[in-house]
Parts: C-alpha cells; structure tokens; sequence
C-alpha cells in the first residue's frame, strides 16, 4: 500500500512538473547576484584612553598597540571636561597615520610612567603634531 502512494505521488509531481528553458548567456551581460544579504564579516576593535597627570600625556591603547601624544597646558586642563577629553581623544585618532611617529620602547615608557608603562606593554607610538 505505501508502494503505491508512493508512485502515485512521483506520478503526480511528474505531471505537474513543467520544464523550463534557460537563457543563453551573453559575454557582454554581467550577472548581478540575486541574493541581498553582504558577505561582509562584522569587526570589533577596543580603545581606551588615559590621562597621565604626571607627565601630560594623553595615552591611547588601541587593541595591542599604544599611542603618546603630549598634551599643552591649555589641553592638561581641558581633558577634565567631559567635552573636553572628548575633543582631545578625537584629535588624537585622527593623528594616526597622518602625524609624525617616533616608537618609545618598554623601557623608556617605565621610566617616564609606570601606569603608562603598565597600559602599553609592547611600547609605544609618540604621536608628533605637525
């Protein structure tokens, strides 16, 4: 019995079943995917930034590496403002790749800051203004 409903239901399907032609392709027509969906994979990156009263730095820590960058007198005490730091961290982002870098070592950090050696294990960039 479940042979035949089986059969019945392949039956069924093939007369159902209309076939269909394919285009041939043309070389000159480009083929646009019909899916939407991106095959983009999403990123996640950490920033973190710290003021060091000691020596006016304002210090970057971006994933695993470390940037410097030398705040003035006016900055030192603009960095206490919510808008403030704000403004001084953005700044400081858009140095990067633009601004002259120098590499501080480990070594040297520890001497300047032990919280800033701490911060930036590996060494780190000072940024210099143009």
């Amino acid at each position: 019995m479940i042979f035949v409903l089986a059969l019945m239901v392949v039956a069924a399907q093939a007369a159902t079943h209309h076939p269909h032609s394919h285009p041939t392709h043309d070389p000159a027509h480009t083929h646009i995917p019909h899916h939407t969906h991106s095959h983009e994979h999403n990123e996640h990156g950490t920033s973190t930034f710290y003021f060091d009263a000691k020596t006016h730095h304002m210090v970057m820590r971006l994933d695993s590496k470390c940037y410097l960058m030398k705040l003035d007198d006016t900055e030192a005490t603009q960095v206490h403002d919510a808008a403030g730091i704000v403004e001084i961290e953005l700044a400081m982002v858009k140095l990067i790749g633009a601004a002259n870098e120098t590499m501080v070592a480990h070594d040297a950090l520890a001497i300047m800051s032990a919280h800033i050696a701490h911060m930036c294990p590996n060494g780190a960039m000072q940024l210099e203004r143009i």
